[in-house]
């Protein structure tokens, strides 16, 4: 059975883990290899997840199954509440992992006025989960990574939507 409960500093290096594999599944072939293994190296070693970790305001939590890191939030104040990561090993996906990571998440956000994610615009399966959530594409940010210009699309819900839950599950404001 997964857990999702909030990250103990010593799960650190595990939450590493899973966020290296997740990375790389989703957008290393976008990169360089040399361009990869330093944006994990400085993205996702134990030096800033440990600052991440200790940021104020942020919180972080793990999905375990059977003992084992298979996803996680980090959720931290920024203009609102962001969910800056919500990642999930791929022999997770469509198995409610993340949508009890994301009830987590609106539970941390309880009191902002809006909950938002960056998404780059290539990964489609991120934007159809957040899309199913009721998040809603409001603004883009172009940036550079690796040497190539990316774009992420900026999309946010309002955190006192009438029923936590996916748009498919709950009833929607008229």
């Amino acid at each position: 059975m997964t857990e999702v409960r909030k990250a103990k500093i010593e799960e650190l290096p595990a939450i590493g883990e899973v966020a290296r594999v997740v990375y790389t599944d989703t957008f290393g072939l976008h990169f360089t290899a040399e361009g990869l293994e330093n944006f994990l190296a400085a993205n996702f070693g134990l030096e800033r997840l440990l600052a991440e970790y200790n940021e104020p305001g942020s919180q972080l939590y793990i999905a375990m199954e059977d003992g084992v890191a298979i996803g996680f939030l980090r959720m931290r104040p920024n203009r609102n509440m962001e969910i800056h990561q919500l990642f999930v090993h791929r022999d997770y996906h469509g198995k409610g992992v993340a949508d009890r990571l994301m009830m987590e998440a609106f539970h941390y956000a309880r009191g902002s006025q809006w909950l938002w994610v960056a998404v780059w615009d290539g990964n489609l399966r991120a934007q159809r989960f957040y899309e199913k959530w009721g998040f809603k594409r409001f603004k883009q940010h172009v940036y550079e990574v690796d040497g190539e210009k990316q774009v992420d699309w900026l999309m946010r819900r309002a955190c006192a939507d009438p029923g936590v839950g996916p748009a498919s599950t709950r009833s929607e404001k008229k």
